[in-house]
């Protein structure tokens, strides 16, 4: 049934063009770099790099994508998991057939990380891409320190061998993805309270925003590790020489909490759901 689901996810027009929408952000940023032959001083992070190394056209994608284009795309893809079927009056029609709640929820919570984590694989692909041919690929230099570079920094840092810079992009990418899958859990948890899919992606995109105006408050800064989007900054210490990683673990550990407890009170709230309603 898992399978089925992803099939229709994916082959659902919304979905594609959510993914062409992902890709085109390291595509245009590599073309601009290409026709300007810079990046400009407010750039993006890694934007600037991608002339000295295609690679970093994939990460400069990851960097804005994952803090907030994915989660609006997030919100979208988990607003309209149960509130969607149920607003297409095709949830009743799923919960006649042997199929559980339980297992219909799951199956649910699965497709929208898969999302996800796709998402951010066609974000880095893309990049990689147009960056070997609008560029070049090559050994991958770090950065120095725990700031990300400005556009018109050369990385001096020790290199890694192109394989190990592709390989380090991969689990990025992977990272970028897991490290949203609480947000899509709460997106799932509130597509249970409605049968209106727009309002749940509202709800869902609210959260979003709340979670940012929390990380940016000076005086929550004790509760500052509990809030979801802390940590989803974190990944690029992958390219930073001397950085300690802990924030990247400490965003995967974030993420599956909340996947864990959102999962959980979306369960409790859809197994005694009035479908007919």
């Amino acid at each position: 049934m898992l399978r089925d689901e992803l099939t229709f996810m994916f082959g659902r027009v919304r979905i594609r063009v959510l993914l062409l929408a992902a890709a085109a952000v390291p595509v245009g940023y590599t073309i601009a770099v290409r026709l300007s032959g810079h990046a400009t001083g407010d750039a993006p992070p890694f934007v600037g790099q991608i002339s000295q190394n295609g690679v970093f056209a994939g990460l400069a994608g990851l960097t804005t994508t994952v803090p907030a284009v994915l989660p609006l795309m997030l919100a979208v893809v988990a607003g309209d998991a149960i509130a969607g079927e149920a607003d297409y009056g095709t949830l009743r029609s799923l919960l006649i057939a042997p199929v559980s709640r339980g297992r219909l929820l799951l199956i649910k919570l699965a497709a929208v990380c898969a999302f996800v984590v796709v998402a951010a694989f066609v974000v880095t692909g893309a990049g990689l891409l147009a960056g070997a041919v609008l560029f070049h690929l090559g050994p991958v230099n770090t950065a120095v320190g725990t700031e990300d570079p400005g556009p018109a920094v050369h990385l001096t840092g020790p290199a890694f061998p192109l394989a190990v810079g592709i390989g380090r992009l991969t689990l990025a990418a992977a990272i970028g993805g897991v490290q949203l899958f609480g947000f899509g859990a709460i997106g799932v948890f509130i597509s249970t309270l409605t049968r209106i899919p727009l309002a749940a992606t509202l709800g869902a995109a609210g959260v979003l925003g709340l979670s940012d105006a929390l990380e940016s408050a000076s005086f929550l800064t004790p509760i500052r590790p509990a809030i979801p989007s802390t940590y989803w900054e974190a990944y690029p210490s992958l390219f930073h020489t001397g950085q300690p990683l802990g924030d990247t673990v400490n965003a995967v550990a974030v993420s599956l909490i909340y996947l864990l407890v959102f999962g959980v009170a979306a369960w409790l709230n859809f197994r005694r759901a009035d479908i007919a309603t």
